[in-house]
């Protein structure tokens, strides 16, 4: 079942998104790495640790100068998922990876996370090219978990959001994982790593459904890895903001698909 988008989903600011804390929100889905030279202090500090934090914020999805306050992770009944329910991609379910089993013997469907990703990208822009970012300096909740280290080593996140089969009664599941690859994982083939860390996340929503008696109808998931070097600060983020949506950023017609929303928004945001 697909959510529709109402007005109280939608902001007080034009050509902006803003961090929401009542039920009528929207929710995209981010995983971002980024890394930067240790130069703040001679060895590894909280403030490269820092810095490395706001490249993740940066160098993939702009999230720049918000306020993040961490929340668990799920997308209530009258929240939105962008890209899935607001304007999705007509990729959205082209990328079927694997099947997992619930605990009621169903084969469910997973699928790659990744148009979802790119939905956030379309929606916020990047760190040159900002649309409708959220408004800087908003107070913003956000289901989030993020790996900070220093090289040499590589770091890895993954996130997985499953969908609840009833979705007037249940919400939608996020749920993250974030570790350090071990040291032989350059000598096996990266797909094989990816592999068994996607399916241990969508079984992970398995197992939570299974505690909460809910059932989901399909399974999105994406992974993301950082090599880094001996002098290196890296950060992988796995972030889902909960916002209100851009005045400018919704169009009479909500059944667009995502690539023809991103034709229709063009002079839309003030950049």
């Amino acid at each position: 079942m697909k959510k529709e988008i109402t007005g109280r989903h939608i902001g007080e600011f034009d050509e902006y998104c803003v961090g929401c804390f009542d039920p009528f929100y929207a929710q995209a889905f981010v995983t971002s790495v980024g890394k930067s030279k240790i130069k703040l202090t001679e060895q590894s500090s909280l403030l490269d640790e820092l810095n490395a934090y706001d490249h993740a914020e940066l160098d993939t999805v702009y999230l720049g100068q918000i306020n993040a306050i961490t929340v668990t992770s799920f997308c209530g009944k009258d929240g939105l998922v962008w890209g899935y329910d607001a304007y999705p991609s007509k990729d959205l379910h082209k990328d079927f990876l694997f099947t997992v089993n619930d605990h009621l013997g169903n084969a469910i469907k997973v699928y790659s996370a990744a148009p979802l990703v790119e939905a956030a990208k379309s929606l916020f822009g990047t760190k040159d090219n900002k649309k409708f970012n959220l408004i800087h300096g908003s107070l913003t909740p956000a289901a989030q978990r993020k790996v900070v280290d220093k090289g040499p080593k590589t770091i890895y996140g993954g996130l997985a959001l499953g969908i609840a089969k009833d979705r007037k009664t249940n919400v939608d599941l996020i749920m993250e994982d974030i570790g350090e690859l071990s040291e032989d994982f350059e000598k096996k083939d990266i797909s094989e790593v990816k592999d068994k860390l996607l399916r241990n996340l969508a079984k992970s929503i398995m197992v939570i459904g299974e505690n909460h008696g809910v059932e989901f109808s399909e399974i999105f998931v994406n992974f993301e890895y950082l090599p880094l070097e001996t002098d290196e600060m890296g950060c992988v983020l796995l972030i889902a903001p909960y916002f209100k949506l851009a005045k400018n950023s919704i169009f009479e017609n909500r059944d667009l698909t995502l690539e023809e929303w991103n034709h229709e928004v063009k002079g839309k945001y003030g950049f």
